[in-house]
């Protein structure tokens, strides 16, 4: 698995209207459709597993072909142009260069992503950040499931609705689908719950049906695609001095993505963010945001 390096003032004006700091064209999207996949496999064996899981369970935009090592699969792919690899790559974004001189440096903030792209020197397709995985990949099943539910779902809805690019993918998702969060109760882990916020304070904010749950609780209504239920996920997307940090809302049976709720800009000293709303964590703010999404 290989470390991408980005810089930040490219993908920030991408990463509020679209959360994964990339230009995705339909005709992109298109290729994807009219091609076939290969998964790239890792060294770690219990992270394949996971892998393979997501896929087989998440993924039906197009066929995949085969599960190779990285080697192997951009072999096959220089020789085959109907060929793309899906794999997981680790991104770091370096922030603009602060100071002069011997004095001068930047800032490093590192993400996870899954992408799609024809070959080992190829330009991303597609993306999707995900959040970390955990030290011993006990977040894995459920975070990879994530980034292919919202890979494929996001591919379709694109085509569906011609899209010429991503750049209001946010919006996009609101103004084009029928589907409605009303009809869902939100899932929410109390593990994403700031601990200044508390529970009746969510409930009281939220305009429509929601739960607080135990981690594993929302993990099997994710994994199992429980029918009724919607959840939310915070994905940190790396942008050097920073992260920035997207609510995802999406229906737990479909991965119909109902909207992210995100902060319009974040305003931050350094590597503090002083806006609210750009947190990590769920707070009373970002349940405010969560009501702008439903319908």
């Amino acid at each position: 698995m290989k470390i991408k390096l980005l810089l930040s003032l490219i993908l920030i004006p991408l990463i509020v209207n679209n959360a994964n700091g990339q230009l995705v064209k339909l005709t992109n999207i298109e290729q994807i459709k009219n091609s076939k996949i290969i998964v790239i496999l890792t060294e770690d064996e219990d992270l394949n597993s996971h892998l393979k899981s997501a896929v087989e369970n998440f993924w039906d935009f197009n066929e995949v072909v085969d599960y190779l090592s990285e080697d192997e699969a951009y072999a096959i792919t220089k020789t085959n142009s109907n060929l793309l690899t899906l794999g997981i790559e680790a991104v770091k974004v370096r922030s603009s260069t602060i100071g002069k001189g011997f004095s001068s440096f930047r800032y490093v903030t590192e993400g996870l992503q899954i992408e799609i792209k024809k070959g080992e020197n190829s330009k991303s397709l597609m993306n999707q950040f995900i959040p970390s995985l955990g030290e011993n990949l006990e977040f894995a099943d459920v975070f990879l499931s994530f980034g292919i539910s919202t890979l494929n779902y996001t591919a379709g809805f694109m085509i569906e609705n011609q899209l010429k690019n991503n750049m209001r993918l946010y919006n996009d998702y609101q103004k084009y689908s029928d589907a409605s969060l009303k009809n869902s109760t939100l899932l929410i882990t109390e593990n994403w719950i700031h601990k200044k916020t508390t529970i009746e304070e969510i409930k009281e904010t939220y305009d429509g049906a929601i739960e607080v749950t135990p981690f594993i609780d929302w993990k099997e209504a994710i994994l199992e695609k429980k029918s009724g239920t919607a959840y939310s996920i915070v994905v940190p997307i790396p942008a050097g001095s920073a992260y920035m940090y997207m609510h995802y809302l999406i229906d737990c049976e479909t991965g119909t993505v109902f909207g992210v709720a995100r902060p319009k800009i974040n305003v931050g000293l350094y590597t503090y963010s002083l806006t609210e709303s750009n947190s990590g964590y769920i707070r009373k703010k970002n349940i405010k945001i969560y009501n702008d999404i439903i319908k």
